[in-house]
């Protein structure tokens, strides 16, 4: 008798101990960061100066059919507002040689123009925002 008695008192506590883990919920993880609040911005992108020289492939459109670019035979992409498109095509024709000075965003290909000069006409375009 006292043999079930030890047994079954051994057994609740297995039983109650095990219950226990059971229950328990994991703690919660740390947070990494503040708790609320919205998101960090993201940090703005450098703009770097560059002067390119190049040999005019061909003209870029955009969708309404203004010419906003320049593909140069390197392989270096132009872009401009499509306010200049009218001079741009009156100073530079495929086949000029061309000195673009102007800027690039971070790691794009793009480079945006400020100006072009060509070798041509001797006419210079400069962006002028409207």
């Amino acid at each position: 008798m006292m043999r079930q008695t030890v047994l079954a008192i051994a057994l609740a506590c297995t039983i109650g101990a095990a219950a226990a883990q059971v229950a328990a919920p994991p703690p919660p993880p740390a947070p990494n960061g503040p708790i609320g609040g919205p998101p960090a911005p993201p940090t703005p992108v450098a703009a770097t100066p560059v002067s390119v020289s190049g040999t005019v492939e061909r003209f870029l459109l955009n969708p309404n059919g203004d010419v906003d670019g320049l593909w140069l035979r390197d392989g270096t992409q132009v872009g401009f507002p499509p306010h200049l498109s009218s001079e741009v095509k009156a100073a530079v024709r495929a086949g000029d040689s061309v000195v673009v000075k102007g800027f690039r965003l971070g790691n794009l290909p793009v480079l945006q123009v400020s100006s072009i000069r060509s070798g041509r006409s001797g006419r210079e375009v400069v962006d002028r925002p409207p």
